[in-house]
């Protein structure tokens, strides 16, 4: 075995520790600059948001399944969930249409990626704190979805004040109102905190749970 000091990355990820300040910052810069150069949209029009206001995609009645779509979105998968969340939803969405695509998908997929390139720079911050807390912030649409008519769940988690868990799916069932779609966006977040809480019992000594 070998010490290799400090990890600096991991797995397309660049790892920053500032111990004078107790700060931990992630970021995927060099993953999505890679990406920008595979899919080459360096030098195309960026975006400043990773979607249009109110998109509905609908499956396409003429698949073209050429298009690398698959490829992509499980590209964009991975930086949404190790250091972009801002992008989370965006990607989901996209997610949707992975059995029935054409070019109108890519281009939407694309944008996101056009978004990631232009914000590259930014970074996930971990503070250092003595505040044993765990926030949850959790809320739905209602029938957002235009083909089947389901809700989307969105959730995020934050222990200590630093973000532990984000996602956004779309629930399992249709519902009657806003407020049966909040009800099932609230059991999956609780879900996920009992889950968390599981895993700071082994971690923690039980005086800061």
């Amino acid at each position: 075995m070998k010490d290799l000091n400090n990890i600096s990355s991991y797995l397309g990820i660049e790892i920053n520790h500032d111990v004078k300040n107790n700060v931990m910052t992630l970021s995927q810069e060099k993953y999505i600059k890679s990406l920008a150069t595979k899919y080459n949209i360096k030098d195309s029009n960026l975006f400043d948001t990773p979607m249009e206001t109110h998109l509905k995609l609908e499956r396409a009645t003429e698949p073209d399944f050429d298009v690398k779509f698959r490829n992509l979105i499980c590209a964009l998968l991975y930086a949404s969930a190790s250091t972009r969340p801002d992008v989370t939803y965006s990607v989901n969405h996209s997610t949707r249409f992975q059995s029935s695509y054409d070019q109108t998908h890519y281009n939407y997929a694309l944008r996101v990626l056009k978004y990631l390139y232009k914000t590259r720079k930014m970074k996930l911050t971990f503070y250092s704190s003595n505040l044993a807390c765990l926030d949850i912030y959790v809320d739905s649409d209602w029938a957002g979805d235009a083909v089947d008519c389901r809700s989307t769940t969105g959730l995020v988690i934050r222990m200590f004040g630093n973000p532990v868990l984000w996602k956004t799916q779309k629930q399992g069932h249709i519902t009657k109102s806003s407020t049966h779609a909040e009800y099932i966006a609230l059991s999956e977040a609780v879900t996920e905190v009992i889950y968390l809480l599981g895993v700071c019992k082994e971690l923690l000594p039980s005086e800061s749970i």
